[in-house]
């Protein structure tokens, strides 16, 4: 009620009643005041443009965006430079946990990311020094079995050639002897190959 708006305020104020417009691009603030005390009552009606006043605060509005999201970019770029080494090093690992053994992050400075890079590395270089031995001797114990299924087949065939020539075939006695001497020569020969 304007009656009561600024009774207290002003003994001849009967009331303030305040409107904002715009009016195409201008703002306007208009106020209706009635007063009394007069021999009848008197109502003035004040208008203010503030266009120009709406208009600086939207540009600081928008220059203090402007700020906010620059400043956000610029805290954005230093984060993601600050955290490169980092996920350089994560890649390196994912890429050794792959299997690419010979990968190294090759992250070079003096600050605690390049310090743990570098042990990173040394732990690298000295699984894929283990993996290439183990890989070495997985060959040499190929080759072994290889040789020595060879050495067994070799007296293993005679054996059992002049053991079924003995089984098969009503043999003289020299061949008898014959074919028992290379039977105990070919397991005499496997016995060394045990020692």
């Amino acid at each position: 009620n304007p009656d009561n708006y600024l009774a207290g305020a002003n003994p001849f104020a009967a009331g303030v009643l305040a409107f904002v417009f715009a009016v195409g691009s201008v703002l306007l603030i208009l106020a209706l005041c009635r007063f009394r005390g007069f021999r009848s009552n008197v109502v003035v009606l004040c208008g203010i443009a503030i266009g120009s006043v709406w208009t600086a605060a939207t540009t600081i509005l928008q220059y203090y965006a402007t700020d906010v999201g620059l400043s956000a970019a610029v805290v954005w770029g230093i984060c993601r430079l600050l955290t490169r080494n980092i996920r350089k090093l994560e890649n390196t690992a994912a890429a050794i946990a792959a299997g690419d053994y010979d990968r190294r992050s090759g992250i070079a400075g003096t600050d605690e990311i390049a310090s743990l890079s570098r042990s990173f590395d040394g732990m690298a270089d000295t699984v894929e020094a283990n993996i290439h031995r183990l890989e070495q001797n997985l060959r040499q114990r190929e080759e072994f079995v290889a040789a020595f299924t060879h050495e067994i087949k070799t007296p293993m065939t005679t054996m059992i050639g002049y053991s079924d020539l003995l089984r098969s075939q009503s043999c003289d006695a020299d061949t008898v002897h014959l074919a028992a001497g290379y039977i105990h020569s070919e397991t005499s020969r496997l016995a060394a190959l045990s020692h």
